[in-house]
């Protein structure tokens, strides 16, 4: 995933992390490194920004909350309840690219992302 969004020219913020897998963070050191970072991308299982909000009402220290700049990987939401993302992410990086340049360049909106959206207020 940091590689995705190192070719989509998005600075991630925990790049230089050595880790495999999936980082487990707490919400104190987030909001250290990523206050006035410009995107959020992954907001855990909000909808909206105000679902976020309700779930984490500190959420609003970020610049990118403030900004409606926060966005989530359930665009293609399955009718049995499953998820494109986790369905057919993995073996399609090239949609995933795809979402990520469109975040990066502020397009996503015009153009419908293959597994991210912006979060509604």
């Amino acid at each position: 995933m940091a590689r995705l969004l190192r070719d989509a020219d998005i600075h991630y913020l925990w790049e230089e992390d050595k880790h495999t897998g999936a980082l487990t963070l707490g919400l104190e050191g987030v909001l250290e490194k990523g206050r006035d970072a410009d995107l959020w991308i992954n907001a855990g299982e909000a909808r909206s920004l105000a679902g976020l909000e309700s779930m984490e009402p500190r959420a609003n220290k970020f610049r990118a909350f403030r900004e409606s700049h926060v966005y989530q990987n359930d665009a293609k939401l399955c009718p049995e309840g499953g998820n494109g993302y986790w369905e057919t992410g993995a073996i399609r990086p090239d949609l995933l690219l795809s979402d990520f340049v469109h975040i990066a360049d502020g397009s996503l909106d015009s153009h419908p992302g293959n597994y991210y959206r912006r979060l509604p207020k």
